[in-house]
């Protein structure tokens, strides 16, 4: 924020947002927000789901972007991921938790699986930033059901359309087919930088700066600044 306007919201679903159960699209959301504020051209950043959304939106509003920060990314219309043997049991709890309505279990587990790292002890994570997810992720579970959501349309195979400058970020100990699409995204994409974070899973930015390190791309290109830093 000391050299940017830096807008945040709350989307459906998350934080204090309150809406009826009703047809919508995230991605129209954010293209309201955009509208409502009179931005002409923005950097996206976006972490997990968000980043999906940004993505999306690069594709369907290619000049109204001029720069992505994808964090932990999904990709809509990707190829199922696979599940390793020893990553199992925490995502098999998951659902029996889920199936069972058990919230206050879900959040922990959830807690375990996105800021721990599924493959990592729980509690890697502890103090003020796991005190930050449980609450965050635990408002987002007990929102009222939005079942009327538009699903994105796959842009899996359109990716290497977007021109703009792209840095992906990701976490080590993230699922590896977060870090594969990663990958695959630096491969397609036109102008993209990639960085992983060592000791950090899918939520970098919650994660303590002194205990992560951040470290070269192992795919194919170094990090670099890719933004000019720019006063708005």
């Amino acid at each position: 924020s000391a050299g940017h306007r830096a807008i945040a919201y709350d989307r459906r679903g998350f934080g204090d947002t309150t809406t009826p159960n009703e047809s919508f699209s995230h991605l129209q959301d954010l293209a309201r927000v955009i509208e409502h504020l009179g931005i002409e051209r923005t950097v996206l950043v976006g972490c997990s789901q968000g980043g999906a959304i940004a993505l999306g939106f690069a594709l369907a509003h290619p000049h109204a972007v001029k720069g992505l920060v994808l964090i932990s990314t999904a990709i809509p219309g990707a190829p199922p991921p696979e599940i390793p043997a020893n990553l199992k049991p925490v995502v098999e709890a998951y659902d029996a938790a889920d199936e069972a309505g058990d919230l206050a279990l879900l959040n922990e587990i959830e807690a375990h699986i996105w800021l721990d790292g599924p493959g990592t002890s729980r509690g890697r994570v502890s103090g003020p930033a796991r005190q930050l997810f449980l609450d965050m992720n635990g408002r987002a579970l007990t929102h009222r059901e939005l079942s009327e959501e538009q699903e994105p349309d796959a842009v899996y195979d359109q990716v290497a359309n977007i021109a703009v400058p792209v840095m992906l970020i990701c976490g080590h100990l993230d699922f590896p087919h977060v870090r594969e699409q990663h990958a695959y995204l630096e491969i397609h994409l036109q102008n993209a930088t990639t960085c992983v974070i060592h000791n950090c899973a899918h939520l970098p930015p919650l994660e303590p700066p002194n205990s992560s390190t951040n470290v070269c791309s192992p795919f194919a290109k170094p990090c670099k600044l890719v933004f000019e830093r720019e006063a708005q």
